[in-house]
């Protein structure tokens, strides 16, 4: 992968803007001879105050990823000697034509017309702005003057070396918006289910074929064959007399079913954050937990009551609105895991699992009056 196109506010290659990071992930792993290289990077201890970062070292291409809702929101050249790069048909940047310039960017208009650029503070480098595209060019020192516009026909200009590209919204922004995702939400009611935009509920009264009018089929379906009271009751027992999960991926869910009765007993939720072992397995699922009033903390400040719950919340936020303190909690062992272990607080009817850093890793619902 050599050559790439470049369209400004909309793609670099096949990684385009508001890309899930779980498809490009799986594009990168299923193109592995290309991508032979690629480094992740994020916050541990606070994965939502930066952004998530896929390093494609080869290509010389950082992917900047909001971390709240998990779409791919800058792309950045930072090493042009190792990709040619095309826009509208023709090359404006090869390694084997030599660094472009600032001339051969800015005098052919080739981008369209653009205001005026800007130094940075240190006066090292030179900033031109297009729309949904952002060139730096590298100042050498003999060339650092302290007006704020470069006269487009100065021969001199032709030493400012194209040293970053960033691909971008319209806007120009670099810097991560820290607000929840726009795409599918869903609202939780524990002791009830999952209502989905559209209106549509599942509840725990509900049936296979029932959940496959409202989400389609499953990617997977999985069989929960860890119980041990179900696997020492029958060895002869078959897959088809285990609960069973239909598995969501792309919609960060799993539904377990009774495969005694066949109906909904669990709703897992997926919160999809880098510091997890099964980190890009789901994608993250915006959910809203809406407790019933009888759980909120009254004590609260008024602003603070009846808040939904969401998974930008840490588990300290989750605790000040709920009215009680969970009936029981287990700590999960690190079992040679990279991340450590997880700790798990139950209420009557929600499981929340929480990692190392205090926020949520998974949300499971149960019906207390299933099988």
């Amino acid at each position: 992968m050599k050559e790439l196109e470049v369209v400004p506010e909309n793609h670099i290659g096949p990684f385009r803007l508001g890309d899930q990071i779980n498809d490009v992930i799986h594009y990168i792993r299923n193109n592995s001879h290309s991508f032979s290289n690629v480094a992740l990077r994020y916050n541990q201890k606070d994965p939502l105050s930066m952004g998530i970062c896929l390093d494609l070292k080869r290509q010389g291409i950082e992917l900047r990823f909001n971390s709240w809702c998990q779409r791919l929101e800058v792309i950045k050249v930072y090493d042009l000697s190792l990709i040619t790069l095309i826009y509208a048909g023709n090359k404006f940047s090869s390694p084997g034509s030599g660094k472009a310039t600032f001339l051969s960017i800015h005098s052919n208009n080739a981008f369209g017309p653009t205001k005026k650029g800007s130094y940075t503070q240190e006066g090292t480098k030179y900033k031109l702005v297009y729309p949904g595209i952002i060139f730096v060019f590298k100042v050498l020192e003999q060339f650092r003057f302290d007006q704020t516009y470069l006269d487009r026909d100065s021969p001199e200009n032709d030493w400012l070396e194209l040293e970053t590209i960033y691909v971008c919204e319209m806007d120009g922004a670099l810097t991560m918006r820290q607000e929840p995702s726009e795409v599918l939400s869903v609202d939780v009611h524990p002791s009830r289910g999952l209502i989905f935009p559209s209106l549509v509920d599942l509840t725990f009264d509900h049936h296979p074929q029932d959940v496959l009018t409202v989400l389609g089929h499953p990617d997977y379906v999985s069989y929960k064959t860890d119980d041990p009271l179900v696997i020492h009751s029958n060895k002869y027992m078959n897959e088809y007399q285990y609960d069973y999960f239909y598995n969501y991926f792309d919609l960060g869910i799993d539904i377990l079913f009774s495969a005694v009765t066949h109906r909904i007993k669990k709703f897992v939720l997926h919160t999809n954050f880098p510091t997890n072992e099964k980190f890009n397995v789901y994608r993250k699922c915006n959910y809203q937990i809406i407790p019933a009033l009888s759980d909120y903390d009254e004590s609260s400040e008024e602003e603070s009551l009846f808040r939904p719950i969401t998974p930008e919340m840490k588990w300290i936020e989750i605790l000040e609105i709920f009215n009680s303190d969970p009936i029981d909690e287990f700590i999960s062992p690190p079992e040679n895991s990279p991340f450590g272990g997880t700790s798990y607080y139950a209420f009557k009817d929600i499981i929340f699992e929480v990692m190392g850093n205090g926020y949520i890793n998974t949300v499971t619902l149960f019906n207390n009056t299933s099988d």
